[in-house]
C-alpha cells in the first residue's frame, strides 16, 4: 500500500514551504495556538463570526501572494496562470473573479468619455497583487486595534 503524501505548498508571504495534513507535535502545538488565539478573541468581545472572517481575511492574504501570472501575447500583457486559485481568492473576498481578475491585470480609465482599458505588464501586475495584499492586511489589522481598543475601553468603563 502506498502511503498518502502530504501536499506541500510554498507560501511566499511566509517564504516557506507548508505540508498540509501532517501529524507532527508542532501542529498539534499550532492547532492549540490557534484555539488559544481564537477563544482570546472571544473573550475581547469578537463574535464567532467575526473571528472566522478575520481568519478567511488572512487566508485570502496569503494566497493573494501566491498569484501567478503569465504573458500569453508577444505584447507582455499579464494574466492569472491559475484561475482555481483565483476563484478560490475571490470566493474568500466575495468579489467576482472577473473583478479580481481585472483590478490586477487591467487599468481602466475613462478619456473624454471613452473607456480606456489597458493591461498591464507582468512586473506591474504583481505590484498590484501585492499591493492589494498589503492594503488587506492594513486595512484587518486598523480594524482589530480600534475593535479591540474600543472594546477594552468600554470594558474598563462598566468597572
Amino acid at each position: 500500500m502506498h502511503e498518502a503524501v502530504p501536499a506541500t505548498l510554498y507560501r511566499r508571504y511566509l517564504k516557506q514551504t507548508i505540508q498540509e495534513d501532517v501529524d507532527t507535535p508542532e501542529h498539534g502545538l499550532n492547532r492549540e495556538k490557534f484555539t488559544l488565539l481564537k477563544q482570546a478573541l472571544n473573550v475581547i468581545g469578537f463574535s464567532n463570526l467575526e473571528v472566522e472572517n478575520l481568519f478567511v481575511i488572512l487566508a485570502a492574504i496569503l494566497h493573494i501572494g501566491d498569484i501567478q501570472f503569465t504573458a500569453l501575447t508577444d505584447t507582455d500583457s499579464a494574466f492569472v496562470s491559475d484561475l482555481q486559485l483565483l476563484e478560490q481568492v475571490a470566493a474568500m473576498l466575495q468579489v467576482s473573479t472577473d473583478e479580481l481578475a481585472s483590478a490586477l491585470t487591467t487599468d481602466i480609465q475613462y478619456f473624454k468619455g471613452d473607456l480606456i482599458i489597458r493591461r498591464h505588464s507582468i512586473q506591474m501586475a504583481e505590484f498590484y497583487r501585492d499591493l492589494l495584499a498589503k492594503s488587506l492586511y492594513s486595512r484587518l489589522f486598523g480594524f482589530l486595534v480600534n475593535t479591540m481598543n474600543g472594546r477594552l475601553h468600554s470594558q474598563d468603563e462598566h468597572r
